[in-house]
Order: C-alpha cells, then structure tokens, then sequence
C-alpha cells in the first residue's frame, strides 16, 4: 500500500509555470490573509501555504518514506490530548514532512529569472508598503517618508503589516526576499539582498530579522556548510541561556512596580520608594542601573539613555545618530528579553519534573498561580528554543527541536538554517513562518555550495 502511494507521488509533477504561479499565490495569501484579518484567520494562510509548499516539493523530487521518523514520531499524536493551540500545528507539520525524504530531482530544471518574475516582487512591495503602519507613531509608512523628503526629519518608528508587529514582518519580508532573490547568481544575490536588507530594517528595526539576513549573506558563500551554521545556532543558544542567567542574578528585575503596569504614570524607582518624574515606569532600572555604566563609553549611542533621559537631546534631533540607534543593542528591550530568558530558564529548571507535557504552564496561567502580567514579561521569552519547552513542555519540546533540526540539515538548501538562527532572538511564533520555509525549499541554487 505504501508503495503503491510513493509510485503514485513520484508520478505527481507541476509544471515551471504553474510552480512559479503557485509560489506566487502562496507568497500574497501573507498580504491577503492580513488585509482581511477581520474575516479570515491567519490560520487559513498558514494551512493554505503548507499545501502549496508540500505540493510542490512531492512535484519536483522523488520522495521515500522515512523510516525513521515514521516511528519516532508516533508519539507526536498525543498532543492532541493537551488541547489544539496554534503552537500544535508546528509540530504537527514538521512532523509530517520528516515523515518523507525528499532524494533527487524527477527532473532537472535551470533556476532562471522566469522562476519568480522580478516585476512581482515590485508589486508585493507597492502592497506591503501601502499598509505599513507604525503603532507606536499611529501613522503610514508611505506618509512618513513623504514627510522626511519634505523635511529631512528621519522618522524612528517600527511599522508592521496593518496590526502585525514590527518583528514578524521583518521576518516575513526577509524570506520573501530571499525566495524571489535566490535565483540569482551570488553577485547579484548578495546585492539586491543587501539593499533589501537595508530597507526592511530602516522600515522594521528588527534585529532578528537583520540577523537572519546577515546569516543569508554568509550562507551565499560556499566555504560555509551546514555543520557550521548547525554549531552557530546551537553557540547562539548556549550564549542566550548564560547571558540570561547572568541578567536574572546580578542585575535588578526590568518588570518592577506590577501593579502599575499599562497605566501612563511616571516615576523614579529607587528601591523603596517611587515618586512621580518624566521616567515612563518601564524604563527604570535601565536608566538608573544600566546607563551608568555607559557614561563615557563610545557605544553609549547604541543605548537608549540619552533618549529616555531626555528627549530633546541631540541624541533624538540628529538624523544620522537616530538611525544609528536602530541598532541598539544595548536598548532597554534586549535588557528585557535577556531577562525573560533568565526568568524562564530559571522557571523551567526549578519544575522541571512538573512540565513534561503542555498542559502544566497553561494551567498556572489560567489558575492565575502565573500572572498574566508575568506570562507576558517574565516568561516572554523571546527565544524560540526555550518558548519550545515553555509552550510544549520537556517531552514534545525535545520532539519538535530534533525534527526542525533534522529538517534543516536534511534539507536540499542550507537557507534554512538562517531562520533557525534568527529563532535565537525571537518567539516561538517564528514558526508560523514555517510554510514559508516549505517555499524557500522549492528553489535549490547549486552555486551556493561546493558539493
């Protein structure tokens, strides 16, 4: 019988112009499924991606069943008995396409600029552009950069997709960038990626997403292989756990003052007592512990403390400066995120025999033994490896971690990998861009490796 389904599946093939059409209609359902958010769920897309993605690599590659995995993922079912959140159907379709191995071409095609026309890509950016919007500004991204020609005043805002943050799209647009640029030669790969690069981070400021597209430059070489970006990413999260641990231990708690959290005081935290400054709430143990210890330091303008201090300093005048501070890598954010990384290894670590399964940390969440106010802060966790264990527990966490792994090495394009790397700094929700994963599968350009 399985057989009969794997003759039958290696007969199956689409034809270049309906793959390029496909990938087309996959790539715009992200637009079209959040213009009309209202009506559809995101979900639609994610299912509606996953499809087409699956489709076409069952077209062009003959495939056999892993054996394997076929077994190893079999407990991968009793998820169901923990509930169904979004978070289960990344497990589920990972699990699913590991369960096939995806070996030779059924026939050999040219990557050419006919793949994906160039001219679509223009269109997709026209579109996304038009619906860029900031929520800290509350304004248009089209409207902003009007104004700046007009005034030459630089607009330091974070847009995303109408209600979408700032992040993901950063990420969504980095890997529909890479789909349309991979069939390119690397000289022209590495530049129209760069000035893409540049663009989505003048327009996003998300780092995780300049992570990711500096890790697609480097992978354009061919001297980096797998191995390297496989020890990078596995580096990166040990460096993530330590620093987190660090912060937790040696430096005051970010989240102070709970109690007063989302309401629009101000105030100076003094470690007893607070009275009322121009200091917003959130900002203040960065800028009584942390910017000290910049005072006279040259990466001073990679911090916020000029700028939360006083916010008509030059610091927030300046045009060159305030892009400069897009790179902040000292910002009271990623004092927060390394501190949710502390908090919520600290959290896995001391119950660790308690979550095994999903079911444990939702339950404190709803019993309120969690607050939400810690649910959002404390155990934020932006980072994907530990939000896996987090929202999966130990069991299917360690489950999902060795099939997206073995999916990215076993993959035919080591492109996969820079996702993999950007999850380092960024929530398990970066695997609802696992379809686009799919699609950044579908186009294998040989001259990215020595092989």
């Amino acid at each position: 019988m399985l057989n009969t389904i794997n003759i039958a599946l290696n007969k199956f093939i689409i034809s270049n112009y309906v793959t390029e059409k496909l990938l087309l209609v996959s790539i715009f359902s992200v637009l079209v499924f959040f213009v009309l958010n209202d009506y559809l769920s995101y979900k639609i897309a994610f299912a509606t991606q996953s499809i087409i993605g699956i489709s076409i690599l069952i077209s062009k590659y003959k495939i056999k069943l892993n054996n394997f995995f076929l077994y190893f993922n079999i407990p991968v079912i009793l998820i169901f008995l923990f509930g169904i959140e979004k978070q289960t159907f990344y497990l589920l379709l990972i699990a699913f396409i590991n369960l096939f191995i995806f070996y030779e071409e059924k026939q050999k095609q040219k990557i050419n600029k006919y793949y994906i026309d160039p001219k679509y890509f223009m269109l997709f950016l026209v579109i996304t552009s038009i619906n860029l919007y900031s929520k800290n500004g509350g304004s248009n991204f089209l409207l902003d950069l009007i104004r700046f020609l007009q005034s030459w005043n630089y607009f330091d805002f974070k847009y995303g997709i109408l209600d979408l943050n700032a992040g993901m799209t950063g990420m969504i647009l980095s890997i529909i960038s890479l789909i349309f640029f991979k069939q390119y030669k690397i000289i022209k790969f590495n530049t129209y990626f760069i000035f893409s690069t540049f663009f989505i981070f003048t327009v996003t400021g998300s780092k995780a997403s300049l992570l990711f597209c500096l890790t697609v430059i480097l992978c354009s070489f061919k001297a980096i292989n797998k191995k390297f970006l496989l020890s990078l990413f596995i580096i990166l999260n040990i460096f993530v756990i330590l620093a987190g641990t660090w912060v937790v231990k040696n430096l005051p708690n970010p989240f102070v003052n709970e109690e007063l959290y989302g309401k629009k005081f101000y105030t100076k935290y003094t470690g007893k007592n607070s009275h009322l400054t121009h200091i917003y709430i959130q900002s203040i143990p960065y800028v009584e512990v942390i910017c000290p210890k910049f005072e006279n330091s040259p990466f001073r303008i990679l911090t916020e403390c000029e700028s939360v201090k006083n916010p008509n300093s030059v610091y927030s005048k300046n045009f060159v400066i305030k892009f400069i501070q897009k790179f902040k890598i000292f910002g009271y954010s990623s004092y927060y995120k390394f501190a949710s990384y502390g908090f919520s290894i600290e959290y896995i670590f001391k119950n660790s025999s308690k979550i095994l399964f999903p079911k444990y940390f939702k339950t404190q969440v709803e019993n309120k033994t969690i607050s939400q106010y810690k649910y959002s802060n404390h155990y934020a966790a932006h980072n994907a490896m530990i939000g896996t264990f987090l929202h999966f527990g130990l069991f299917f966490g360690l489950l999902f971690l060795i099939n997206i792994i073995y999916f990215a090495y076993k993959s035919k394009d080591k492109f996969i990998f820079p996702i993999l790397i950007a999850s380092t700094f960024f929530t398990i929700d970066i695997f609802l861009l696992l379809p686009l994963m799919l699609l950044n599968n579908v186009i294998v350009n040989n001259q990215f490796y020595n092989e």
